[in-house]
C-alpha cells in the first residue's frame, strides 16, 4: 500500500497500522502494537499522528482511494 507521506517513519507507522488494523480490527489494535510492528517507539506515533483514531482515519481513507481507483 502506498501512502502519500514524506517521512519514512510516517510510512512505516501507516504500513504497520494498516496491517494491524486488518488483523486485529480497530478495537484490538493498540498504539503499542502499531509501534512494535513499525519498529518505532510510541512517542513517534503520538508525534506524527496524535492518536490511534487519526491513524485509522488515514489508513481508511487510503484504502477507500485504492478501492475507488480499482473500480
Amino acid at each position: 500500500m502506498q501512502f502519500p507521506m514524506n517521512s519514512s517513519v510516517e510510512n512505516k507507522i501507516l504500513h504497520a497500522a494498516d496491517e494491524t488494523f486488518l488483523h486485529l480490527g480497530f478495537q484490538g489494535t493498540t498504539v503499542d502494537k502499531i509501534a512494535d510492528t513499525a519498529g518505532v517507539n510510541k512517542a513517534a506515533i503520538h508525534y506524527y499522528f496524535r492518536s490511534k483514531e487519526n491513524i485509522y482515519t488515514l489508513v481508511f481513507k487510503n484504502n477507500l482511494i485504492l478501492l475507488f481507483d480499482a473500480l
